[in-house]
């Protein structure tokens, strides 16, 4: 794993966490390219809220005091990255556009410039780097809510905002759309970032065979089997009723558990390790990955089963990704948040 990093490792690095974090892109890898039937509904119902449990467990509220410096260092990590996906993204739309005699006019530039910036709480054609944008507003907000010391208050506070993000949710966006660079979502998850901190500062429950396989039970019952009995995906936005909305948090506490207790399990592994410490280049660059080689797929008129071709075309990308992400981390790191000297 060293040999394809350039960044070295602090010795206060907690292994099982780049483990999860390995897990965690894999996860958003498989739900982002269907293979099975039920496997993405069952993805989709953690996958997010374990990214932001895992941000708010590095999260260090000693480390960051003040906010103009704050702010510097989550736009240059966060932002920066975010907008340069983004970017790299237009030339998809104008092609795009091109294909469905699409006229490229002042309009059409506004709505790119609109995307781009998330001002109508759509991003550009590139959708999972919402969650960068996301992140940056989550981490804003909890920098402010960190100053409360009462545990009790920070949950209070945590819970009641992920409340009114439902409520926007269900009162303000019911197709569902997004508000400016979609904070009702930010809100929605902003508790699991909360949670994560505040594990961060408590000691990690440790599971026996019946818990755990309680809460293995919980989540595939609810995440898996709910969906394909009733329809109903458990999804932190399309969730517009209580029942469903407490199902969803209670569906992804117990997946994001039974993930945490699984890698502490395996502790380390260097392949899941190395995806872990470049999800951010994963996160924007995956999808722009799938089409182009599904694309080629059909250029070249290869035809495959849906889940062997969803499973090739995962591998592919990660086999591209690894000399793209050396390049990157060797001599342009700011692509993805980084300075030189730090560890991905």
């Amino acid at each position: 794993m060293d040999s394809v990093s350039t960044y070295s490792r602090t010795q206060s690095h907690i292994r099982w966490i780049d483990v999860l974090r390995g897990i965690a892109i894999l996860l958003v890898l498989v739900a982002h390219r269907n293979t099975l039937p039920g496997l993405r509904a069952y993805i989709n119902s953690f996958h997010i809220p374990l990214f932001f449990v895992l941000s708010g467990y590095l999260f260090n509220p000693i480390k960051h005091t003040a906010l103009v410096p704050f702010l510097q260092n989550r736009a240059l990590r966060l932002l920066l990255p975010y907008m340069f996906f983004s970017l790299i993204a237009v030339p998809y739309e104008f092609l795009e556009a091109k294909i469905q005699n699409i006229t490229i006019d002042f309009i059409w530039v506004i709505d790119i410039f609109t995307r781009l910036f998330a001002l109508n709480g759509k991003t550009i054609n590139n959708p999972p780097v919402w969650f960068l944008l996301s992140l940056f507003t989550v981490e804003i907000a909890f920098f402010f809510i960190a100053k409360f010391r009462s545990k009790s208050e920070i949950s209070i506070i945590l819970i009641l905002l992920g409340v009114c993000g439902y409520m926007c949710s269900s009162w303000l966006c019911p197709s569902p759309m997004n508000l400016i660079w979609k904070i009702n979502l930010s809100l929605i998850l902003l508790p699991f970032f909360g949670l994560g901190n505040i594990l961060r500062s408590s000691q990690l429950p440790r599971f026996g065979s019946i818990l755990f396989f309680l809460l293995l039970a919980i989540s595939l019952g609810g995440g898996y089997l709910y969906p394909i009995l009733t329809g109903h995906k458990v999804l932190y936005y399309l969730q517009l009723n209580p029942l469903d909305s407490i199902l969803f948090y209670l569906v992804a506490l117990a997946s994001i558990l039974v993930f945490f207790s699984t890698a502490e399990r395996i502790k380390q592994s260097p392949k899941l390790e190395w995806l872990g410490q470049n999800t951010i280049f994963l996160f924007g660059t995956h999808f722009m990955f799938y089409r182009a080689l599904e694309g080629f797929s059909k250029l070249i008129g290869l035809q495959l089963p849906e889940a062997i071709s969803g499973i090739c075309v995962i591998v592919a990308t990660i086999i591209i990704s690894i000399p793209c992400i050396f390049f990157v981390n060797r001599f342009t790191p700011w692509i993805v948040g980084l300075k030189a000297n730090n560890k991905p």
